[in-house]
């Protein structure tokens, strides 16, 4: 998926925004009211409505965390933090170009008060003799010509620089991408797993509808590496990852939980549901064959999953410790299987 772009008047908004609730110009604060603006993140949102709508603004320390919480990392690349300066350096430029060109136009503007004065005296004195006038007008003629060029030169760096903020934001776009993805499966990450899965569980709140969790295991993980080598077990990985990802539906998020081990979360899917797919998953990975062309080897593996609802209220920690108890309970009773752990189970 192509990284979002903010427009020109996308930018003038967030950086208005900022300056309308004082809130000081730094990469990291511009990343947090960017998310805000685009309203990508709704708990970021709803945590800077609620200070804003008790009259308070996010001062730096609370900032500092919404960025840390929200828009960082779990470890920020030098890289990132490069961009990210890159692109404060090239607002505070544009910044300046506009100061000039204020500067130029209230110059310019003095100029034609300047000449205006001093033709309304001249022609007072002379009655508005045109060849007494000639050196004023070439003087305006003159400003005119300075103001035109000077106002070309920043409208061409404005442009430029413009074209650079755009392509630093789709670079931060992609970083930020980046540090939610798996690199091994394409599937999001862990971090981008714990972020769904709380706004998903505030949706189930707010919704009472129901919300699913599964943790998937490749069985017997250790002994494929052992035998056929850690590449084969990467290519294990990504087989069982694509699996999922054709298995689920459009709002279904498939996570690389770590190791060998997967999550799934099923919004609106009640714990029949949920493990009608945990099987439909389980099923379609034992039907899938790895061909290893260096041994002439077919390879097939299996999953076991684990499966829980979320139950409004609770910590979500104690959900995901329900779906592990489930997957472990699936693993005791041979394998290749699915268990179902409710809140009391």
């Amino acid at each position: 998926m192509a990284p979002a772009r903010v427009h020109a008047s996308g930018r003038q908004d967030i950086l208005r925004g900022m300056r309308d609730h004082g809130i000081p110009l730094t990469a990291e604060n511009y990343s947090v009211w960017q998310e805000y603006h685009e309203a990508s993140d709704t708990k970021l949102r709803r945590a800077i409505d609620i200070l804003l709508s008790n009259g308070r603004i996010p001062d730096q320390t609370a900032l500092h965390r919404l960025y840390a919480r929200h828009c960082a990392p779990v470890q920020e690349t030098a890289a990132l933090r490069d961009i990210a300066q890159r692109a404060l350096e090239t607002l505070h430029l544009v910044t300046g170009m506009l100061g000039d060109m204020q500067g130029a136009a209230t110059e310019y503007g003095e100029s034609l008060r300047s000449a205006e004065a001093g033709m309304a005296t001249t022609a007072a004195e002379t009655g508005s003799g045109p060849t007494i006038l000639k050196p004023l007008l070439e003087r305006l003629a003159g400003e005119t010509r300075d103001m035109i060029r000077h106002s070309k030169t920043l409208v061409r760096r404005l442009t430029q620089s413009s074209e650079r903020i755009e392509e630093l934001e789709q670079f931060l776009s992609e970083a930020r991408r980046e540090a939610a993805t798996d690199p091994l499966t394409g599937l999001a990450n862990r971090r981008a797993f714990d972020t769904a899965l709380r706004e998903a569980a505030a949706d189930a709140m707010n919704t009472g509808r129901p919300l699913a969790v599964l943790i998937a295991d490749v069985d017997h993980f250790k002994a494929v590496n052992d035998r056929w080598g850690h590449d084969t077990g990467d290519a294990v990985l990504r087989m069982v990852a694509g699996c999922l990802t054709q298995a689920v539906r459009g709002r279904d998020i498939v996570a690389r939980h770590g190791g060998e081990e997967f999550s799934v979360i099923l919004p609106e899917t009640p714990v029949d549901g949920a493990e009608a797919v945990a099987e439909n998953l389980r099923k379609s990975v034992s039907q899938t064959h790895l061909a290893l062309e260096a041994s002439n080897t077919v390879l097939t593996v299996t999953i076991s999953v684990g499966v829980t609802v979320y139950e409004a209220g609770e910590k979500l920690t104690d959900t995901l410790a329900r779906a592990d108890r489930a997957l472990y309970r699936a693993k005791q009773n041979g394998r290749n299987q699915t268990a179902v752990v409710g809140q009391n189970g």
